[in-house]
This record gives structure tokens, sequence and C-alpha cells, in this order.
């Protein structure tokens, strides 16, 4: 790898902002677990990993390159299904934080999550 490669940032929607402050509040063990596997996707992206090729058990692949990473099963009492919706933008090396939800609002999210996508690309 150049020792010129632009490093991976990450931005945040505002979707995922009002989503972090209620799962901060609500789901605390939750939003725990998808932000320790954010960190180490977001890690695996800043040693040169292709994003679509890093596979674990916490990440599900949804349509439009964007990846669902799950709440991971590191607590000793049950958590609810959680999802962090992400996409990482090979031409900008940005990975874009787009929502998060639960099993009910899985739907709804992938969907939400695939219309940023488009925007995005768009370049809206």
């Amino acid at each position: 790898m150049s020792g010129d490669a632009q490093e991976w940032r990450i931005e945040a929607a505002v979707t995922f902002q009002r989503d972090f402050k209620h799962y901060e509040k609500k789901r605390p063990d939750e939003l725990s677990g998808v932000m320790d596997n954010l960190n180490g996707y977001f890690s695996s992206l800043g040693i040169g990993c292709c994003p679509q090729q890093i596979t674990g058990k916490y990440i599900h692949r949804e349509p439009s390159g964007i990846k669902a990473l799950d709440q991971g099963r590191r607590s000793r009492v049950p958590l609810q299904e959680t999802r962090l919706y992400v996409f990482p933008d090979e031409s900008t090396r940005v990975l874009h934080l787009i929502a998060i939800g639960d099993k009910q609002s899985q739907k709804k999210d992938v969907e939400d999550a695939k219309k940023f996508v488009a925007a995005l690309k768009k370049g809206v």
C-alpha cells in the first residue's frame, strides 16, 4: 500500500445521531455492542482491507453495499437484536454511519439506508 494512501474517516448521518441518542438512553448495552463491532470493522478498513471482503459473525450484507453490524453476543444477559447500518464508500474512503435499529424496524431501516446510499451516489 502506498504511503500517500488516504486514510478512512467516519461521517455520521443525522439519522444515526438521533438513533445514537435514543440507544444511549434506552439500550446502552446494545449500543455498546454495535459500537464495539464498529471499532473492529473500522480497524479492518484502516489496515487496508477491502470493505466488501471484511467478514465476521457480527457483519451482515445488505443491498447497495450496505453493511449491518449487530450487537454481538458479549453479554451475559440477552440483548435485543440491534443493527448499525453503515456504508463504506471506497471512492471517498468514508464510512457513513446511517442508522441504528432493532428487528422491528429492520425493513424500514434497510429501505432508508438504500435511499441514503442512492442519494450519496447521485451527489445529493
